[in-house]
């Protein structure tokens, strides 16, 4: 597949397993230049060396909560240090350990619209306001913003509740 990705600068938040990883390896093989992220360093380290044995310095990596703003905003600094303003922002942001059924507890309530919804908005907030100035110097192509829910903010399918409530706010 040709995406024309070649030397795009993208953020993929959450790459150190799964989704975000599988979306990182993709961006790296359509030629992208990719800051991965992730909170677990080891496993982070781990997504790096494996990224770079094959793409070089194509790829950085910068552990960080990506739900927090400080996190975000030192990551976007990463990223720009590393190669640039992004190009490509990808907000895979979220998960935890919810109570299933609707008699959710505040916290567990408040924990999961934290983690699965306003760290996404925190993350594309700030994203948003540094690739405005790609469009400003004329940037070889438009910015995207590529936001990662889940199948449970549209289908009830035995996904904790409060889960799913905060990905459906995603979609919207």
């Amino acid at each position: 597949m040709n995406l024309d990705l070649t030397d795009r600068i993208a953020l993929v938040a959450g790459a150190s397993r799964g989704i975000g990883r599988g979306i990182a390896a993709a961006l790296l093989a359509e030629g992208a230049r990719v800051l991965l992220t992730g909170r677990d360093a080891a496993v982070l380290k781990d997504a790096h060396e494996t990224f770079a044995s094959e793409h070089g310095d194509r790829v950085a990596a910068h552990a960080a909560d990506m739900t927090a703003t400080d996190g975000i905003v030192s990551a976007l600094d990463a990223c720009e240090a590393a190669f640039g303003t992004p190009e490509i922002l990808i907000a895979n942001v979220g998960g935890g350990n919810l109570t299933p059924g609707w008699d959710v507890a505040d916290e567990a309530l408040e924990q999961a619209l934290e983690h699965n919804l306003a760290g996404s908005v925190r993350l594309v907030r700030e994203g948003v306001r540094r690739m405005q100035s790609l469009a400003d110097e004329g940037s070889r192509a438009a910015p995207n913003v590529i936001v990662i829910s889940s199948i449970a903010g549209v289908d009830i399918m035995g996904a904790p509740f409060a889960y799913g409530m905060a990905k459906a706010g995603l979609n919207h």
